[in-house]
């Protein structure tokens, strides 16, 4: 009998759609960047190997490490000069017009109007043109870019690039490296534009795998969608987007496939195995208490495990993000940290991303929109967990015991009335107090003698979702860097419209989920300070 779409293993489509994306990575490792969908090819440095970038693969087509790294006075880390090739197709380009030009400057585009649009939304620091040349070369229009950015940190870098502009798209061959050293790369420089060569192009199907689907980018018309539509697509993009990210591994990275995710590690193997394991166990609770909220399928996702910190923070260089889940790229990214077996917390920062995963795949934009109390409970509950016999035991931190037993002593814990309300004491602490307050009423919630009702959580989060949309909030921002042309006054102003808006959001879920009833309140408030005396 044969297996539905929803039933479909992932792995088992690997080989297939590999074998369209494996000849590209091989020509890459014998030393030259081929893009065979718009037809061109470029000559490496000698020995630079390919890495990965965080995200915007839809337009950084390939990124470039040097071998040799060079000091940096002052600092921890040598400094690794890096190139990168930057395609915008002219399609994108003209959509990203049309929508600037229905939506106003100051709206957010998805996609890039050219090269210097991607600089100015993805690079922080100031940055100023020192010299432009149109010329030609290989046969077609070139322009030809030197850039100095001095980055927030204070370091000056020299972008040096050639934009070649090709019949359905332009290609930008871009190298960064820090302004003290940039004499000593120059020859590799200039030796890598010159053997920039168009060749035939292969354009790829339409649903390219880093392209970014209908849920992130019109979320609105995928709720119209049937539901089995939904799976149908939901099935076909999860096929093509774990056998990419798979093509995609560079030398040195350990892969392992577990059922819901694809490990991609440079920790120890052994690491690698238990954060699988414990990624599963997650997402199995995630699906026991959360899974209802809607009927969309939580896809599989990438889960990425450094080794140093250094190479963490290289890896997200260009991005603004602070999360450890990069929706647009489907990545849990984190640094190893202690051994997860046996350390309760040590994997936090991989529950908070399989936490945002999980709900981002519910619904877009519903992490983003769930009230503090509840998002950041959930997360709290979750960090301190740890595998006991192949099982998911939480387990109650000395510092959560220490900020509820120190609350009780001094009478001002506060109320689950006013956490939920987010009537919270003006104290210097406060935030530090507030998380673990957050995270034990979550684990009332949760807990064997809950006074809450049975489907709270997914009553709530529904709710959630009911208030976005007769809202109207605002979605987040979707993989195309920052709002260009927008004032830091604009921001901070939109900044506070959208906590607006929340404040909104969470008065209304709490009136539709919570109630007013005082009697209702009491019970709970009797429970919890039940539950807190167990300590």
């Amino acid at each position: 009998m044969q297996r539905s779409a929803a039933n479909r293993r992932p792995g088992l489509v690997f080989l297939g759609v590999l074998a369209l994306l494996v000849p590209t990575v091989l020509v890459a490792q014998r030393g030259y960047h081929v893009d065979s969908q718009f037809g061109f090819r470029v000559k490496l440095p000698p020995k630079w190997p390919r890495a990965s970038a965080e995200k915007d693969r839809r337009v950084v087509r390939g990124r470039y490490l040097s071998r040799r790294t060079y000091p940096i006075k002052g600092a921890r880390w040598d400094h690794l000069p890096e190139m990168r090739v930057i395609v915008i197709s002219k399609a994108d380009a003209a959509r990203a017009r049309e929508f600037k030009k229905a939506k106003g400057v100051q709206a957010w585009v998805p996609f890039y109007l050219d090269y210097a649009d991607y600089l100015a939304r993805n690079l922080d620091g100031e940055m100023s043109v020192l010299s432009t040349e149109q010329t030609e070369a290989a046969g077609v229009p070139c322009k030809q870019y030197r850039v100095r950015r001095k980055a927030g940190s204070g370091a000056v870098y020299i972008l040096q690039t050639w934009i070649f502009e090709l019949e359905k798209a332009h290609a930008a061959i871009e190298f960064a490296v820090m302004e003290q050293h940039e004499s000593k790369i120059q020859k590799q420089i200039r030796a890598t534009f010159a053997s920039f060569k168009t060749i035939k192009a292969e354009p790829m199907p339409l649903g390219a795998p880093f392209d970014l689907p209908l849920w992130i980018t019109d979320s609105e018309r995928w709720q119209g969608l049937s539901a089995r539509d939904r799976l149908e697509r939901r099935s076909n993009f999860q096929e093509k987007f774990l056998a990419a990210a798979k093509a995609d591994v560079a030398a040195g990275w350990r892969v392992q496939k577990t059922d819901h995710f694809l490990v991609i590690s440079k920790a120890p193997a052994r690491y690698a195995v238990d954060v699988g394991k414990a990624a599963e166990l997650c997402r199995k609770w995630c699906d026991d208490h959360l899974g209802a909220v809607t009927d969309d399928i939580v896809m599989p996702a990438v889960i990425r495990i450094f080794e140093s910190s250094i190479d963490h923070s290289r890896y997200r260089a260009r991005s603004n993000r602070n999360s450890p889940y990069v929706p647009e790229i489907r990545e849990i990214v984190f640094t190893q940290r202690r051994e997860p077996a046996r350390n309760p917390g040590a994997l936090r920062t991989l529950y908070q991303g399989l936490l945002h995963q999980f709900l981002s795949d519910k619904d877009h934009h519903l992490y983003r929109h769930v009230p503090s109390w509840l998002r950041v409970g959930l997360y709290q509950y979750l960090r301190d967990s740890k595998m006991v016999r192949g099982r998911f035991e939480f387990v109650v931190g000395e510092r959560e015991k220490n900020v509820i037993r120190e609350g009780m002593r001094a009478g001002n814990l506060g109320t689950v009335r006013a956490l939920v309300h987010h009537e919270v004491p003006t104290i210097e602490d406060e935030e530090y107090r507030l998380r673990y307050q957050r995270g034990r009423l979550a684990r009332l919630i949760l807990g064997p003698r809950s006074s809450f009702e049975d489907g709270f959580l997914v009553d709530y989060l529904s709710a959630v979702r009911a208030a976005m949309k007769t809202l109207r909030l605002p979605p987040e921002r979707s993989g195309a860097g920052v709002v260009p042309g927008r004032s830091t006054e604009q921001s901070e102003a939109l900044q506070n419209a959208w906590a607006e808006l929340r404040s909104k959001l969470r008065v209304t879920v709490n009136a539709a989920v919570c109630g007013s009833d005082d009697a209702s309140w009491q019970k709970i408030e009797a429970g919890y300070t039940k539950f807190n005396k167990r300590l």
